[in-house]
């Protein structure tokens, strides 16, 4: 049931997975300021789960009260648990405005992971998009580079869902680089895949029955590990990019082995 309480402000808590929508610089200043005269008009959004009160939202207008001085605030109150709040937070952030990547995205690894709730669960509860929901799925499954140009603009969306796919760490980390240098489109960047799937998927001439030579393998230019042709991704990268890549790869910790 719902209700409006006024609770201390000291009792609220702020889980640490959630999302917090962006302001300028500009819209903080004049939220503030209308805080600081007329103090907060609209009550936020909480849940009580067994006596504790979990923000859901209005994490803004929380501050800027305690900011004004304020003890208490006026609250919309709904009994229910932490994955609720997960969930509302995620259903009502999105719905409003352009929330981070970075924040949506471990909103939805809590829940996957924590709660266990797939895509069509998510979907379920919060009416979002399935597809949008399982790309972001996928990103959180990229390296830490491309998950990394995804939260600050450097990459869109659908760039980071096509590198996420890609079951080469390596080539992840190279072709989101080309990304940032080039500038390229998602369906350049497409093309770019499917052009290399092609090329390893050409079939090979057979040798003969006789042949005791071993099975061909690419040496990484960037790491000097062996591969098989299949782990390898080929793309046409000028001599500056591929110091580009080479010194960002270099700055991020050590991927973990191929399987």
């Amino acid at each position: 049931m719902m209700q409006i309480e006024t609770v201390p402000i000291a009792t609220i808590e702020v889980p640490s997975v959630r999302i917090t929508n962006y302001m300028t610089e500009e819209v903080a200043s004049l939220f503030a300021l209308t805080i600081q005269t007329a103090g907060v008009l609209q009550p936020i959004h909480c849940i009580r789960e067994n006596g504790r009160l979990l923000l859901v939202d209005g994490l803004h207008r929380l501050q800027e009260a305690q900011a004004r001085g304020d003890t208490e605030i006026n609250a919309v109150i709904v009994e229910g648990s932490l994955q609720d709040v997960l969930l509302q937070n995620l259903a009502t952030s999105v719905a409003r405005g352009k929330p981070k990547h970075s924040d949506v995205r471990r909103v939805i690894q809590a829940l996957e992971e924590e709660f266990q709730l797939d895509s069509i669960g998510i979907r379920k509860k919060t009416g979002l998009p399935q597809d949008y929901i399982e790309n972001l799925m996928w990103v959180n499954r990229a390296t830490p580079l491309v998950q990394e140009a995804l939260d600050e603009g450097k990459i869109g969306l659908g760039h980071a869902v096509l590198l996420a796919r890609l079951p080469s760490q390596e080539a992840q980390d190279i072709l989101v680089m080309d990304c940032i240098a080039r500038s390229w489109t998602i369906p350049y960047l497409r093309e770019v895949i499917k052009q290399a799937e092609n090329w390893n998927a050409q079939p090979t001439a057979e040798q003969p029955a006789t042949a005791t030579s071993p099975a061909m393998k690419y040496t990484c230019q960037f790491c000097g590990v062996e591969h098989e042709p299949s782990a390898t991704l080929i793309a046409p990268i000028c001599p500056r990019c591929r110091g580009l890549a080479w010194a960002a790869i270099q700055s991020q910790p050590s991927p973990p082995p191929l399987k």
